[in-house]
């Protein structure tokens, strides 16, 4: 049977007033296994079922599995077939989980057959993205960003395959905090400065200034976290990019 390799990382969050926690999963198969397909709710079954492609079962099995997990670590005896993940109006995932008193919610990313979650407290909104860095994306992602981001690159000694890729990250996990996936213009959601920060870039927009993103390379993916601001955090890169050295 093939293997799901998963990576999980604690992120710590700190603020003035409080401090939280947050559970991020990293995860890629190699095809269709049988582990994510035991993990699925049976609405979620129902809702696998109506996806016409195997390419589209096998993103939203692995998807869910992946989220799954990273919610799990908030509720280590709840198994993971008792969790589900609907779709809300926007199409946003929408925790069920039996006894979620502490109200937490998911943001999910797949590409291909790589899928990362985030698990967060409700009072603290977090947003994630991953995107492969490919030189076809990279041409399509030219006309859909500024010229002023792009001006920006070369700033912080970013490649224009790999910042443009990281720009559309960007973009995406600050849309999954404000609940609206890319159906508003994209430059509402401009960036006005990139900073180097440690083993990855921060982000910070013109618009949404109580919102900042951290993104960082895994092999040939960006990885992007979006989160308030004024909030300290803790993300081991180094345990997270280890699943890709197995």
């Amino acid at each position: 049977m093939q293997l799901i390799f998963e990576s999980h990382c604690k992120i710590d969050l700190t603020r003035k007033s409080k401090n939280y926690t947050a559970h991020f999963v990293l995860g890629f198969d190699t095809g269709i296994n049988s582990t994510p397909m035991k993990a699925l709710s049976s609405y979620e079954l129902l809702e696998l079922e109506s996806q016409k492609y195997p390419k589209r079962k096998n993103e939203y099995s692995l998807g869910r599995y992946i989220a799954k997990k990273s919610v799990s670590h908030f509720y280590k005896d709840t198994k993971l077939n008792q969790i589900s993940i609907g779709r809300g109006v926007f199409n946003q995932p929408v925790l069920y989980c039996p006894n979620n008193v502490n109200n937490i919610q998911v943001s999910i990313s797949h590409v291909s057959n790589i899928a990362v979650s985030i698990a967060f407290p409700e009072e603290h909104p977090l947003g994630i993205d991953i995107e492969r860095i490919s030189e076809p994306t990279v041409e399509a992602l030219k006309e859909k960003l500024l010229e002023k981001e792009i001006d920006l690159l070369p700033l912080v000694q970013l490649d224009k395959k790999t910042g443009l890729t990281m720009l559309w990250t960007v973009k995406e996990s600050l849309s999954k905090v404000m609940k609206t996936g890319l159906t508003v213009p994209l430059s509402i959601y401009s960036v006005k400065k990139i900073n180097i920060f440690e083993s990855g870039f921060i982000c910070e927009f013109d618009h949404f200034i109580q919102y900042k993103t951290f993104s960082w390379l895994i092999d040939h993916y960006i990885c992007t976290i979006c989160l308030p601001k004024n909030t300290s955090f803790f993300l081991d890169i180094e345990r997270i990019n280890s699943l890709f050295k197995k």
